[in-house]
This record gives C-alpha cells, sequence and structure tokens, in this order.
C-alpha cells in the first residue's frame, strides 16, 4: 500500500493520508461497519505524517468501534494506540 510498500522511499503518505480520511468521510456518510477499518488506516496514516495526537484520537474511535466480527483484531489495533499514546507524548 502507499503506507506500507517496500522501500520506504516509494511511499506517499500524504496520498495515503488525504485517501483515508476520504474513506472515513465516505463511510460515516454510508453508516459503514468497516468505518473502523479506515479509521485504523487513517491513524497509521496521521502517525506516518507525524501527526501523533491525532493518530491517537482516530485510534481510539477505531477501537471503539471495533464490532464481535473484529475482535480478533483488538489486540493489534489497541498495540498501534499505545504507540501513538508514546509518540505523542515524545517518547518512541
Amino acid at each position: 500500500t502507499l503506507l506500507t510498500v517496500e522501500p520506504v522511499r516509494l511511499r506517499d503518505v500524504t496520498t495515503a493520508r488525504r485517501y483515508a480520511k476520504r474513506a472515513c468521510d465516505l463511510a460515516r456518510t454510508k453508516q459503514s461497519d468497516s468505518l473502523w477499518m479506515f479509521l485504523d488506516t487513517y491513524a497509521l496514516a496521521l502517525s506516518e505524517s507525524g501527526e501523533f495526537r491525532e493518530a491517537e484520537v482516530v485510534q481510539e474511535e477505531a477501537v471503539s468501534l471495533i464490532p464481535r466480527a473484529g475482535e480478533v483484531h483488538r489486540a493489534e489495533m489497541q498495540e498501534r494506540l499505545e504507540r501513538y499514546r508514546k509518540l505523542a507524548e515524545g517518547s518512541p
């Protein structure tokens, strides 16, 4: 994807962030059950852009919206949330 492609020089965080934000906006409009997945991607894009506080807020929302069917993703997403919190506080 635009956020995770290797080598790193091929990544396009700006475009990925814009697309992820748009996906979230559309999912909200359509009241999609998949909003939590789009928010998770958007939080990653924000984090990669250095916007750790915003990534933390978005990831919190994503974690809160995980349905029972997506429960297998909760631990992984919670781990990312903790990482965003630490980065927002200035610690690696």
